[in-house]
C-alpha cells in the first residue's frame, strides 16, 4: 500500500510526512532501513510498556497537561468500575462528579506539584488513596501520572495479618505446651 502523501510504499515516509518534511525518491535506502528499524524498536518498546502497566498491581491514570486522559490500565478499570474506552480520550474535568469524586490530577495541572489523598470513586462505591504527580520536560508540565491504592484491599491485608498473627501465637502456644511435657 502506498502512503497518499508521497510515493514510498508501506507508509515508511509517514514519520516524515506527518512533520512535513519533504520525503522523495531521492531519500537513501539505508535511511529509510534506519527509519525502519526504529520503528520496529519503538513499537517494541510501546508493546512492553503495555505488558508493564497492565500487569502492575497499582491503577495507572495519565493525562497530559491539558488534562486529556491517555492512558488507564485494567487496575484502574476495576477500581473505578469504569471501561477505559468511556475516558481515554476525555478530559479529566469531564469525569469528575460521575467517574471521580474529586480529582488530584486537576490539582497537580494547577499547582505543579504532587498530591495525594483520599478519594471516592462513584461509580465502584470504593474509596482509594490518590497519588498524582507531575512530569516535566524542558521545565514544562506535560503530564500527570496518578496511581491509587484501594483502601478495602489495605483493611482486608490487615484483618489477614491480624488473622496469621493470631495462628501463629496458637500454633506456638500448642508447641510451647507439647514441650512441657
Amino acid at each position: 500500500m502506498k502512503c497518499p502523501k508521497c510515493t514510498t510504499n508501506n507508509y515508511e515516509c509517514c514519520l516524515y510526512c506527518s512533520k512535513g518534511l519533504p520525503v522523495d525518491e531521492d531519500l537513501d535506502r539505508m535511511d529509510r532501513a534506519k527509519l525502519v528499524k526504529e520503528i520496529r524498536r519503538l513499537i517494541n518498546v510501546n508493546n512492553q510498556l503495555e505488558q508493564i502497566s497492565e500487569g502492575y498491581p497499582d491503577t495507572l491514570f495519565v493525562t497530559n497537561s491539558r488534562g486529556e486522559i491517555l492512558k488507564v490500565n485494567s487496575a484502574w478499570e476495576a477500581l473505578s468500575g469504569t471501561k477505559r474506552e468511556e475516558v481515554l480520550g476525555r478530559n479529566v474535568r469531564d469525569i469528575v462528579g460521575t467517574v471521580l469524586s474529586e480529582s488530584t490530577t486537576l490539582e497537580v495541572l494547577k499547582r505543579g506539584v504532587s498530591i495525594t489523598k483520599e478519594q471516592f470513586l462513584p461509580r465502584s462505591g470504593r474509596v482509594s488513596c490518590s497519588t498524582s504527580r507531575p512530569v516535566f520536560a524542558n521545565g514544562e508540565l506535560v503530564m500527570v501520572v496518578s496511581t491509587n491504592r484501594d483502601f478495602d484491599e489495605i483493611e482486608r491485608l490487615k484483618v489477614r495479618l491480624g488473622e496469621s498473627e493470631s495462628e501463629a501465637k496458637n500454633i506456638v502456644r500448642r508447641w510451647s505446651g507439647f514441650v512441657m511435657n
